[in-house]
């Protein structure tokens, strides 16, 4: 049987773990329309509304995935995402990718 009584509860850490970057240093390199960049983190990113008017989706992208920046909204990129079947066109925020060289 397990005390409960001696656990102490987990505290979050207020460092990064070695070896991460802080997200301020991620995007150091300003983008550009045509650059490739990869998601430096797992984000939930805005999906493109398909109709005006149209309530707002989201979706996980995970770290690693590809994409385009194709313009910009309100200061965040508009990414074409590569790895998925059909078109998916995201708003992230700059922080959150990386460009590629």
């Amino acid at each position: 049987m397990v005390d409960t009584q001696s656990i102490e509860p987990r505290r979050p850490s207020a460092t990064l773990p070695a070896g991460d970057t802080p997200p301020s240093s991620i995007a150091a390199v300003p983008l550009h329309v045509g650059d490739y960049v990869a998601f430096a983190r797992d984000v939930l990113a805005e999906l493109a509304r398909p109709t005006p008017g149209a309530p707002p989706t989201w979706r996980c992208v995970t770290a690693g995935t590809r994409a385009r920046v194709i313009g910009w909204r309100d200061a965040r990129p508009v990414l074409d995402v590569q790895s998925t079947e059909r078109r998916l066109v995201v708003f992230a925020q700059p922080a959150s990718v990386a460009r590629l060289k």
